[in-house]
């Protein structure tokens, strides 16, 4: 028999990781043992293998290759990503869906409540699986565990090409529809004598003010929409740590716009103004279709709770960090949710929040009574949803 030599080969590589975080390093080590043969020709063939028939019976080959990331996120990172990845557009766009398909204020509090429940649900099961199977990728490593490669293969397909596209696709949209919102007030309140309105006081229903007396063109809401997708697509092609940068300030900004809204509805309650919620069950009107429908738009709001499994392999502690950060996060997403609707339910009548497209500019009218006040909460929504689509891109 001849001579046995084992050499280890090390590669290591560094890369920038999750939304421009420190850079990780990336270790493969590669060992293998080789055998040499009497002509010194050495052959080599996968560790444990039987006698190859193609090499004959002296070849003998050791091989071991893993990988693994840098394992640095934090409890209090993933607290942040859970709660970031959820706030988005969610709880501007949809509630007066939700309204509508139940009819009234008192239903509509609930549905949100209950989807926010079902979303707890999904997350705690997310839970088991992340600490069982601590890989990244989150539904793809899952499903490609439990059903294969064919099954893993059609999720993260139609992940890319229809469910990722169209949820950014309404969410610029969103952004469009409130960062046009300044402008086209502006012209309504100085040419329109219908937007006196905007100087009624805190106590007169917002009902009087035509929330679409004159909306941006569609043309135009399309157009901003197709820029917004194609600067974050160049954003999040050229840099990493940028694209991270845009995340940390709209986050920032998203919880600014919810404490702005929740303040302004305290405010305008606490000043005696409760007509609009003292009917609560009024119009309730409520099938199992209309009813899905309404969990539906709501359930929306809730979707990013398993952003932070995809990092698995990158958090310092899953069995530790997972169950804290999607029980904290959680619930400051919840309680932040239900303020908010409380806020728009007060501020707002029922037709106002079904009339409206930006409910979050509306809603606080009868309170930030300056048309000069009027611009903070359309441009804090349009960061927090142009965030929301860097999120996901």
């Amino acid at each position: 028999m001849g001579d046995q030599a084992t050499t280890d080969l090390t590669y290591v590589s560094t890369s920038a990781y999750h939304a421009g975080e420190k850079s990780g390093d990336h270790v493969f080590s590669h060992s293998r043992t080789v055998e040499y043969t009497g002509s010194g020709a050495p052959t080599a063939k996968p560790v444990g293998s039987e006698r190859s028939p193609l090499l004959g019976d002296s070849s003998v080959v050791k091989e071991k290759s893993s990988g693994k990331l840098a394992r640095k996120l934090t409890l209090l990172n993933a607290i942040g990503l859970t709660v970031g990845s959820i706030i988005g557009s969610g709880i501007f766009i949809t509630p007066n869906q939700v309204l509508e398909e139940t009819g009234s204020v008192g239903v509509s509090f609930f549905v949100w409540i209950g989807c926010g429940i079902l979303a707890v649900g999904g997350a705690l099961c997310f839970v088991e699986l992340g600490t069982s199977i601590p890989s990244a990728g989150a539904t793809y490593a899952y499903i490609l565990r439990a059903f294969g490669g064919l099954p893993a293969f059609l999720y993260i397909w139609t992940a890319a090409f229809v469910i990722r596209p169209a949820s950014r696709a309404i969410i610029s949209l969103a952004f469009a529809e409130y960062i046009t919102r300044p402008f086209y007030d502006s012209v309504n309140s100085t040419n329109s004598s219908q937007n006196a309105s905007l100087e009624l006081p805190s106590s007169a229903p917002i009902d009087d003010f035509d929330p679409e007396l004159m909306p941006a063109p569609t043309w135009l809401i399309k157009l901003i929409a197709a820029i917004c997708v194609c600067i974050l697509c160049a954003v999040n092609t050229y840099s990493v740590k940028l694209m991270a940068r845009v995340q940390d300030i709209s986050m920032v900004v998203k919880l600014l716009a919810i404490v702005l809204l929740i303040i302004t509805g305290l405010v305008y309650i606490g000043q005696g103004n409760d007509h609009n919620i003292k009917n609560f069950f009024e119009g309730t009107n409520v099938t199992a279709a209309r009813l899905g429908s309404a969990f539906y738009g709501g359930l929306w709001a809730y979707d990013g709770w398993d952003t932070v499994f995809f990092g698995a392999e990158e958090v310092d502690n899953v069995a530790r960090i997972f169950p804290r950060a999607i029980g904290l996060g959680m619930s400051i997403v919840i309680v932040a949710y239900i303020l908010a609707n409380i806020a728009y339910m007060s501020l707002l009548s029922a037709d106002g929040i079904l009339n409206t497209s930006v409910i979050a500019v509306d809603a606080v009218r009868p309170v930030l009574k300056s048309a000069g006040a009027l611009y903070i909460m359309p441009l804090l929504v349009a960061v927090s949803t142009f965030g929301a689509a860097n999120g996901g891109t």
